[in-house]
């Protein structure tokens, strides 16, 4: 039984932590309280030294799985490395970022259970969502107004609703509110990021068919098109045998009526909204016009700027020849790091799940966490770095041949 001192400590630590991450990109939880982003990141910064003093002073330090350590060192120098020769704080940035994920994991699996943090992002996601739905239907009715609203980092305006941010809202002239729920995080994608990240890791866990249900329906209230297509992949991956046929009739009923409704009532307000956020944007990607908030000319940019910079090129070069890349898009990124520095970057991630240990389905884990990074790609934050180490390099899980031969997902 843990001493009163040593569970206080845990809880110092616990608390520490979330302001540590709070204020980071992509949490929105201290700017939710200052009602500033700006000052947030000094006060995590603050809460990250201390649990870094901490982490000093304990002489007895959990570590985590080695060849996580040496990706995430590799990392961290690489981007070191790009920062000097290329002279821009950019990749400096990127490596504060993995050695604050670093820090603060050890620190998290010397004072907790691995488990037990599986379980409280759990139950986090769960609270987020069930927010973010009972909110999204009282700002639909109109009984629910925005409390206040602040600058994000990237010059952009949030507003706290009190059960959910948004930056997504939509006043109807019939009355009616529409509104993407981005829970407590920047935007609605990465809300739909950290729900996904959420499914794999009761998946891999816990392999709770109930918690998977609720996430996989809840999770729509995003209204996040990579979302909805990862969540049907995600049911034909893991559910093929038994239910393939189940799945692929109720995933052309799902659509058929999506695409009816937008389709066939666009003169309502409500549907036209959902075409555009949804069908349109698909429509757009896979015919290549510019659409509404459409990716295809980052993606075009990318690859011809690849091709001239192999080895990256600074950010700071592109904005004095007023070039931009989507800031959501992976292009941007692998021009800015080069082939070998995109590669570097996400090795944490395709190192674990390359692993001769890992069970075959971590191939499939793979397949959904990269259709995400496309264009979910910044991954050297904290909250990342900690639920990817849970998902992929947390050994005493669930039984695995339950994982593979237990088809019904009710």
């Amino acid at each position: 039984m843990k001493s009163s001192k040593s569970k206080i400590l845990q809880y110092f630590v616990g608390i520490a932590t979330i302001f540590a991450i709070g204020g980071l990109h992509p949490l929105q939880i201290i700017p939710i309280i200052l009602k500033d982003a700006f000052v947030s990141t000094t006060i995590s910064h603050i809460f990250f030294l201390i649990l870094l003093f901490v982490l000093i002073a304990n002489p007895v330090l959990k570590k985590p799985d080695n060849l996580f350590s040496r990706t995430i060192i590799i990392t961290i120098i690489y981007l070191l490395i790009c920062s000097l020769f290329q002279s821009s704080y950019i990749y400096l940035s990127y490596a504060i970022g993995f050695f604050k994920g670093y820090i603060i994991t050890i620190i998290l699996l010397t004072y907790f259970d691995a488990r037990q943090l599986a379980k409280f992002f759990l139950i986090t996601i769960n609270i987020l969502l069930s927010l973010s739905v009972i909110g999204a239907i009282l700002v639909f009715l109109g009984l629910l107004k925005p409390l206040f609203s602040y600058i994000s980092l990237d010059f952009r305006e949030i507003l706290f609703y009190g059960f959910f941010t948004t930056k997504v809202n939509f006043s109807l002239s019939s009355g009616f509110n529409f509104v993407r729920p981005s829970g407590f995080f920047d935007e609605p994608g990465t809300f739909a990021f950290i729900s996904l990240l959420c499914l794999l890791l009761n998946k891999t866990v816990f392999n709770n068919k109930k918690q998977e249900v609720f996430l996989l329906i809840a999770s729509l209230i995003t209204f996040s098109l990579a979302h909805i297509i990862t969540s049907i992949i995600y049911l034909i991956i893991f559910y093929p045998p038994l239910k393939f046929k189940r799945i692929i009739i109720l995933s052309f009923f799902f659509i058929s009526v999506f695409a009816g409704l937008t389709y066939f009532e666009r003169s309502n307000e409500i549907t036209k909204i959902i075409y555009n956020r949804t069908i349109y944007r698909l429509e757009t990607l896979i015919s290549g016009d510019v659409g509404f908030e459409n990716r295809q000319d980052s993606f075009e940019d990318g690859l011809k700027y690849m091709n001239k910079y192999p080895f990256g090129k600074k950010p700071d070069f592109f904005k004095e020849n007023h070039i931009t890349f989507d800031q959501n898009s992976i292009m941007g990124l692998t021009v800015y790091l080069g082939i070998l520095g995109i590669i570097v970057y996400f090795s944490f991630i395709w190192g674990g799940l390359m692993q001769k240990t890992k069970p075959r389905y971590f191939v499939q884990f793979g397949i959904l966490i990269m259709l995400n990074l496309l264009q979910r790609p910044y991954i050297h934050q904290p909250i990342y770095i900690i639920l990817i180490y849970l998902i992929i390099y947390y050994e005493e899980k669930t039984n695995y041949s339950k994982i593979i031969d237990n088809n019904s997902i009710v």
